[in-house]
């Protein structure tokens, strides 16, 4: 008896350790150093905060829960109520439910302005890495740059920025958020020079205001005439882009590609089927396996001698995505034998990062930088590598898309910097218009060779029930015309080696509507051969070896799980030696 009870114990423990180790949380407020420090006179920010009237906001757009109604919640304070007895200084921004800033719990904006200035030495170059937790949306600016734009309804979730600071230097800070229903969250943080993430102290902040340089405002559409090598005004204090092709005007000339990459305009911009170019008629697409594109990007436009200085390296891309588009992106800093000196990466070919909370709903092109400074001496090259998938598994190229990519050097203020070789006329139109483009949907879905069932994803879901013309519909399906089964975003269908067609049924508000699709068997990896493009597109699929999958689940390594096994087993097998071994 004592032996079958030390046994019980020891799957107790056990099983408390599992879930431990293996539990995720709901909130995605980051782990950090909290500072709890009391805003001392002087210090903090300056807090409006609004109600807002959902009287006065056209429900039937969006959801009870705020999605869709983005529009409508404006960041200028117009249309809305200033909220009496509220906040009007905070020092630290961070909560997680409750009654915001002397308010109410729902229907609320808050506008945060002041100041912020970079710990260190007066003059040191700092780079910082935002981080803003919200639910619902929120927005950032400093310096009159925006470092985060994530005006949407959602959970709590974390957006990040990367920028270059002047420590000592105090500069305009201006940042909104808002609340529609349902849980609360927000917090604002920061990495300095890559250290631990921590709240931003009430003392890196004044109520105060600074002039900021305005931040520009895209008009509805700009045509603009670039020359590869200038350097235009927004990018003063900068040398040249030394990309090549850095807009994928020239099809796939200056870049390598792995997995599917679809390169160009041609059938999908044309027929409004993917994404708008953010500049020019091309861009490069990715698929439902992931595709990659990478280029080594010479500094020679600076002497070796201002390079081993370690003049500031700017990397940045524009990102969009059509049905759950995922994307990372990384630069490799490296001397001139090739060995890396330093690396910098938003996500990874494994930990893909979304473009935006819905594809559906929002197709702006978003830019994510990285930066290099205080880097040892002999860089002589950027190796920098991009890509993503989609997360619908529609057949075609509906995941993430790269466009206007830059290697830019601090300019050297004492010389001229050099042209690159062989600068080429661009010409470029700058599309401002988010509108989402008419849906279509696909005419296969990929199922995996050897799979016995189809996962749509809540991606793929939005993205049927928006292609119905019912973008809050429910969506069942059916397999061949058998028993339809309600879609959750999460479930999986059972689909015979044989199936042919999957029919998608759309419901909302007495309407229904049906998409019948074929089933498309593909194998695990991607092709390895280059697949000729539409006859008559102006277009190129680049394809190589595939370098693998990113993994759309969330929870635990199967790996964990097998050593936490292992562990349990030896433990249930040590005390039942022992107890034996007490009876001899």
């Amino acid at each position: 008896m004592k032996q079958k009870t030390k046994i019980l114990a020891a799957f107790a423990v056990a099983s408390a350790l599992i879930f431990a180790s293996c539990s995720n949380s709901d909130s995605a407020m980051p782990g950090k150093t909290k500072n709890s420090a009391i805003a001392q006179p002087g210090e903090g920010l300056k807090v409006e905060v609004y109600k807002i009237d959902p009287a006065v906001l056209d429900l039937s757009k969006g959801s009870e829960w705020g999605e869709g109604l983005e529009d409508q919640i404006g960041r200028s304070g117009s249309g809305l109520t200033l909220c009496e007895g509220a906040d009007t200084e905070t020092g630290n921004v961070e909560w997680n439910g409750g009654v915001i800033h002397g308010c109410q719990e729902e229907y609320v904006v808050v506008h945060y302005t002041g100041t912020i200035t970079a710990p260190g030495d007066a003059g040191q170059s700092r780079s910082v890495v935002m981080t803003m937790a919200a639910d619902d949306g929120n927005s950032l600016s400093i310096d009159g740059n925006s470092v985060i734009d994530s005006w949407v309804a959602k959970g709590c979730t974390n957006t990040t920025g990367e920028l270059t600071m002047e420590a000592g230097k105090p500069v305009a800070i201006d940042a909104w958020y808002f609340q529609f229903r349902g849980g609360s969250c927000a917090g604002l943080y920061w990495q300095i020079d890559g250290s631990e993430i921590a709240v931003i102290p009430p003392s890196a902040f004044t109520p105060g205001d600074v002039e900021a340089p305005e931040t520009s405002v895209a008009p509805e559409e700009e045509t603009t005439t670039t020359v590869a090598g200038e350097v235009s005004t927004s990018d003063a204090g900068f040398g040249p882009n030394l990309v090549v092709n850095p807009s994928n005007e020239e099809g796939t000339n200056g870049w390598s590609y792995t997995g599917d990459v679809y390169v160009g305009n041609g059938f999908g911009y044309e027929n409004g089927e993917w994404q708008r170019p953010r500049s020019g008629t091309a861009i490069a697409a990715t698929s439902y396996w992931l595709g990659t594109r990478s280029q080594t990007v010479s500094l020679s436009s600076e002497s070796n001698e201002y390079l081993d200085t370690s003049p500031e390296i700017a990397v940045s891309t524009w990102f969009n995505g059509r049905c759950g588009g995922r994307f990372f992106m990384r630069a490799e800093l490296l001397d001139a034998d090739g060995n890396v000196l330093d690396t910098k990466n938003v996500g990874s070919e494994g930990d893909l990062q979304y473009v935006h909370e819905s594809d559906w709903t929002d197709q702006s092109w978003v830019q994510h930088s990285l930066s290099f400074t205080g880097y040892p001496a002999g860089a002589r090259s950027v190796r920098y590598t991009d890509g993503g998938q989609d997360g619908c598994w529609w057949w075609g190229y509906y995941g993430a898309d790269m466009d206007d990519t830059e290697v830019r050097v601090k300019a050297n203020t004492s010389t001229t910097s050099t042209e690159p070789a062989t600068p080429v006329e661009v010409t470029t139109t700058t599309v401002a218009d988010d509108k989402p483009l008419p849906v279509d949907a696909p005419t296969e879905v990929v199922v995996d060779d050897k799979a016995k069932d189809f996962t749509c994803s809540e991606s793929c879901v939005a993205g049927f029930a928006a292609a119905a013309g019912l973008p809050n519909g429910d969506v069942s399906v059916s397999v061949d015309g058998g028993t339809a089964v309600a879609l959750t975003g999460a479930n999986s269908v059972p689909v015979a080696s044989d199936a042919k067609s999957l029919v998608f049924t759309v419901t909302s508000g007495g309407e229904t509507k049906d998409i019948t699709v074929a089933v498309k068997r593909a194998p695990t990896e991607a092709s390895d051969t280059t697949v000729a493009p539409t006859e008559g597109s102006d277009t190129t699929v680049a394809a190589g070896t595939d370098s693998g999958t990113s993994d759309d689940s969330s929870g635990s390594s199967p790996i964990l799980w097998i050593i936490i096994a292992l562990i349990v087993i030896a433990v249930i097998a040590y005390l039942v030696r022992r107890s034996q071994a007490s009876k001899a």
